[in-house]
């Protein structure tokens, strides 16, 4: 069982819950990023919404490509992108929605803006991309956010949903000052709100195709740093759930280089919050389908005996650096009595997005050496493409994913170390290895897909 450390030197991650903080802040640093979360699950527990307003979208390979500042990188890519405008700019900024049904997604939409297309105050808790906007509104029933969002679905399709979040708790630390200086800071500005709106769906010929009508529970908080979030962090697991009469929220956050993580337990019950350090322990590992190691199972204990259970039932999304679940809660407060709900939790690890070195450059070409064919097709011509001759199972399938595209190479999977070494110098010297990910798969006879490994290259002059 690991105990998160109860004092730091520097604080790395900074807590707070305040709508008067919930606004942008102006960052120098091109790095620095900001993102406002919403998430709400229906009142049957069928659909779950996720809707993020991203000021520079951390995921994004315009926004990643542009802060590695790697110029060898660069050059070796020169020839085979063309870098646009957009790049030199300061933002990158983003929304992404994305509406689940029993568990798997049914309309999702990340969609990318220009610098120009972002704005957001200042002064109030207000943003606007694109066509996509939220605004903190106040009315006689309450105050709460209205979200609108339009945006383009795949397949020619358009989405147009309407949502408002008015809050039911929110704002426990209002006078508290959000300081930039080297911090992670996450603002939990409202852990529970009442969630109503609607989703439409129509063609480019504005004919409808799907209406969906939302009421439920919800949740917004508030991210931001001014360093690059995968020189960072080196894993983030939080998670949230609402019973009938309490809140509870955790996070487990740990720096890359930090021997210890900061583990808390937030309890909101009766219009007050309650933060405690907490132990916790993880167990039941397994691997999702991009090789992300997570737990199934999670323990959260305190000092006075306040502990939440956490069953990750269900992947509702994932990527390389991040999984999303929909899991089961049990919590047990000091009057012993057990609450079960169903919550949201999520897993992120964005090292992986920081490429290795890997200093290696065969002195001859060992696509000759091992009788290798390089093609170039006409549909993509800047990306050449390597055959292998034909072979018995197993079968190596190897993913080289660039900003732009993925690629796909079949070779044979010799149990010769030497041999597999070469195939992958053959990959890294015809595609000049700059930057590019690299996902090694092995076919069985069954022919499914097992993860070998995922790994970034960059070739030295």
């Amino acid at each position: 069982m690991a105990t998160a450390a109860k004092q730091v030197q520097t604080e790395r991650f900074s807590f707070a819950s305040s709508i008067r903080e919930d606004v942008w802040h102006q960052k120098a640093n091109p790095e620095a990023f900001e993102w406002w979360y919403f998430d709400a699950l229906s009142e049957d527990g069928r659909d779950a919404v996720v809707i993020i307003f991203l000021d520079n979208f951390i995921f994004s390979p315009r926004y990643n490509e542009h802060n590695r500042k790697q110029k060898r990188l660069s050059q070796k890519l020169k020839k085979f992108f063309t870098k646009s405008k957009e790049q030199a700019a300061n933002l990158f900024p983003a929304i992404a929605f994305t509406y689940y049904r029993d568990g798997k997604v049914k309309y999702r939409a990340i969609n990318e803006f220009p610098s120009e297309d972002f704005s957001a105050s200042e002064n109030s808790p207000s943003c606007q991309i694109g066509r996509n906007f939220f605004r903190l509104e106040a009315a006689p029933y309450g105050s709460g956010y209205i979200l609108s969002i339009n945006a383009k679905l795949r397949k020619n399709r358009n989405l147009e949903a309407h949502f408002e979040w008015l809050s039911v708790e929110s704002d426990f630390l209002p006078h508290k000052t959000i300081n930039l200086n080297d911090a992670h800071i996450w603002n939990l500005a409202v852990s529970r709100a009442d969630v109503t709106g609607r989703i439409s769906v129509s063609d480019d010929n504005e004919k409808s195709l799907d209406t969906v009508h939302f009421r439920g529970t919800g949740y917004h908080d508030h991210n931001l740093d001014n360093r690059w979030l995968p020189k960072t962090v080196s894993d983030w697991e939080w998670g949230r759930a609402h019973f009938s009469d309490a809140t509870a929220i955790f996070y487990r956050y740990k720096e890359r280089g930090e021997d210890y993580s900061t583990t808390k337990l937030l309890i909101v019950q009766y219009g007050n919050l309650c933060e405690r350090d907490a132990a916790f322990d993880a167990q039941n590992f397994r691997r999702d389908k991009f090789g992300i190691k997570y737990p199934k199972s999670l323990q959260f204990t305190s000092e006075d005996n306040v502990r939440l259970s956490v069953k990750q039932m269900k992947i509702i999304d994932s990527s390389f650096f991040y999984l999303r679940f929909l899991s089961e809660m049990i919590l047990t407060l000091s009057d012993g009595t057990e609450r079960k709900a169903i919550g949201i939790t999520e897993y992120l690890a964005p090292s992986s997005m920081l490429p290795p070195t890997i200093d290696f450059k065969p002195p001859i070409n060992p696509c000759e050496m091992l009788g290798l064919r390089t093609t170039i097709p006409r549909t993509t011509p800047k990306y050449p493409i390597i055959s292998f001759p034909a072979t018995s199972f197993p079968v190596v399938i190897i993913i080289i994913i660039s900003s732009n595209q993925f690629i796909t190479f079949f070779g044979a999977e010799d149990t010769s170390p030497c041999r597999r070494a070469l195939i992958r110098a053959a990959l890294f010297e015809t595609l000049a290895g700059a930057g590019q990910s690299l996902l090694f798969f092995r076919r069985n006879r069954q022919r499914q897909l097992n993860l070998l490994q995922i790994r970034r290259v960059q070739m030295l002059p």
